[in-house]
């Protein structure tokens, strides 16, 4: 369980970093960094009932459950909304949106998932090699990221 956790770390903690990074060299590309702050800020006001949803969804449907459809919904987001955002601005906005929160509740998630799968004493011990499959996946996803800033034109 312990690997898998750890595997599940290095997936979800490497989107994070990715994501990131495309959405913002994406925003960058086409609207001036001045904007960034509102976007973060949408991405605020728009978390909140997002947060409160997926709460109230794990609360009746199992957290396990919902993670998976969070993460399927994601997925057939980011697809759907990826060939549209090279090309509008508007769609590069609901693109960033879109990444932003769901990788808010993707990580939440996948905590309470591992939170689930170990008990306490053995937790302490072993969530630091879990959270050390997080940190591979930060490392591994930002050289990438690095290349995506640098194509797009933003600075890196």
């Amino acid at each position: 369980m312990v690997a898998l956790s750890s595997c599940g770390a290095f997936l979800t903690i490497g989107f994070l970093v990715l994501g990131r990074s495309i959405r913002e060299a994406l925003f960058l590309a086409r609207f001036p960094v001045e904007t960034l702050p509102y976007v973060t800020a949408a991405v605020a006001l728009a978390g909140v009932p997002a947060v409160g949803l997926f709460t109230r969804r794990i609360a009746r449907g199992g957290t396990r459950r919902v993670l998976i459809r969070t993460a399927g919904g994601l997925a057939i987001g980011v697809a759907a909304l990826w060939p549209i955002a090279v090309r509008s601005g508007a769609a590069v906005i609901a693109f960033y949106l879109w990444t932003a929160i769901g990788t808010l509740l993707l990580t939440s998630g996948f905590w309470l998932v591992t939170a689930e799968l170990f008990p306490v004493r053995g937790a302490k011990r072993l969530f630091g090699l879990v959270a050390a499959g997080g940190t591979v996946g930060a490392m591994v996803s930002a050289p990438c990221s690095r290349r995506s800033r640098t194509r797009s034109g933003s600075p890196g």
